[in-house]
């Protein structure tokens, strides 16, 4: 069992609206990630712009604490909200497909010299992979650095990358009304 923290602070802009909120066969895609991995995760919690921005759907919101940095900023506050030294998930909030056996993976990858353990098919995938907090100082300095790519990151510190699960869809994230469209008719959506 891990926290999972959720990206939700982003802008949304090709959307057009709050990916968190948009639905998914009738279902809010920031509450079906919690409904799918619960088995999984000890806690959730999203990172969105604002204190409790979906406590009306029923998940911990925290503050981004570095606003407008992407996922970087994002990741820095998830580190920042653990309780105790060790692993979390990050995902990112408009993410599609899920399957918990994926954390399985992750998580069995795990040693006690890596920070970070993610998929990598032709690129890696940092929005779904596990960071340990052992990681807040050096992204502090990437931050600092202008540094905002979670895939540099990951490749920059000590790392395993497996290799995409064999259902890893086409469509994992969506970014766009017609994306979501798609994914509501792809049969190989976890539900």
């Amino acid at each position: 069992m891990l926290p999972i923290y959720i990206l939700a602070g982003g802008k949304s802009s090709r959307f057009g609206s709050d990916k968190a909120r948009a639905e998914l066969n009738g279902e809010p895609l920031l509450k079906r990630i919690v409904r799918v991995l619960q088995s999984r995760g000890e806690r959730f919690a999203a990172v969105a712009d604002s204190l409790d921005k979906y406590a009306d759907l029923g998940v911990r919101t925290i503050a981004d604490s570095r606003p407008g940095l992407g996922p970087m900023g994002g990741l820095l506050s998830a580190l920042n909200d653990l309780s105790s030294p060790g692993w979390l998930l990050l995902c990112s909030c408009d993410m599609v497909a899920l399957d918990c056996t994926w954390i399985d993976q992750l998580a069995d990858a795990q040693t006690p010299t890596v920070q970070c353990v993610a998929f990598k098919g032709e690129r890696i995938e940092p929005l779904f992979a596990l960071y340990h907090s052992s990681l807040v100082e050096r992204v502090e300095r990437s931050i600092k650095a202008n540094e905002l790519s979670p895939s540099r990151l990951i490749a920059s510190v000590p790392n395993v990358l497996l290799p995409l699960p064999k259902n890893w869809p086409e469509l994992a994230h969506v970014n766009t009304r017609d994306e979501l469209a798609k994914a509501t008719h792809t049969p190989n959506c976890s539900k």
